[in-house]
C-alpha cells in the first residue's frame, strides 16, 4: 500500500482546508457529520458550527480506550456533550472486540453512560454480529452505524487474506 498518503493528507488538509470542506458539504446537502474523538477535528468542526453558521449534525464516539475507569469514561462524554455534539456512539473498533470476547455487557454500560445525558446514542460494528449481540442482549442503543466495505480498490486484501470482519483494509493502513 501507499505509505506517503498519511503525510500526503496532513499536508493537504490544514485548518482552513477542513473548515472550506465542512462548508462545501453542507452547501451541497450533508447535514451529519460523524467522526471519532479527536480533538483538532473537534475544535474545527466546533469553530465551523459556533463561529461560521454550520448547521450539521455531530455525531462523536468517545473512545473508551484512553479512560481507565468508567468514571474517565462519564467525564469524556459529558466534555463532549458540552462542546455540543447532537449523538453520540460507541465506535465498531470497540464494540466489535467486546462482542467478540463475549463481553456485551461492557457494550450495554458504555451505551448507559452515553444515554443518561438525553442524547441519541449508536453502536457502530464492522461485524453484524455486534449488532445481533446487542439486539439480543437488549442494549438500549437509538441506532446502529454498519460499515461496508468493497474490496475493488489496488492495495485491497484477498478473498484468502481476509481472516475477520475488521481486516477489509490492509493493515499499518
Amino acid at each position: 500500500y501507499l505509505n506517503f498518503v498519511n503525510n500526503l493528507e496532513r499536508q493537504y488538509n490544514t485548518d482552513a482546508k477542513v473548515l472550506e470542506t465542512f462548508a462545501l458539504a453542507q452547501a451541497h446537502g450533508i447535514n451529519t457529520f460523524m467522526t471519532h474523538h479527536d480533538q483538532k477535528v473537534m475544535l474545527l468542526f466546533r469553530e465551523f458550527r459556533d463561529r461560521r453558521g454550520g448547521k450539521m449534525n455531530w455525531l462523536v464516539a468517545p473512545d473508551p480506550s484512553e479512560c481507565r475507569q468508567m468514571a474517565d469514561f462519564k467525564r469524556v462524554v459529558e466534555e463532549l456533550v458540552n462542546l455540543g455534539v447532537d449523538a453520540l456512539y460507541l465506535h465498531g473498533a470497540t464494540a466489535d472486540p467486546l462482542v467478540q470476547k463475549g463481553n456485551v455487557a461492557q457494550v450495554g454500560k458504555f451505551v448507559d453512560i452515553m444515554k443518561a445525558t438525553g442524547l441519541p446514542v449508536g453502536v457502530a460494528a464492522h461485524d453484524l454480529k455486534t449488532i445481533q449481540a446487542c439486539e439480543a442482549a437488549k442494549i438500549p442503543s437509538d441506532y446502529y452505524v454498519k460499515t461496508f466495505h468493497h474490496l475493488n480498490y489496488s492495495t485491497a486484501p484477498r478473498p484468502e487474506e481476509i481472516k475477520g470482519p475488521t481486516e477489509e483494509v490492509p493493515h499499518g493502513y
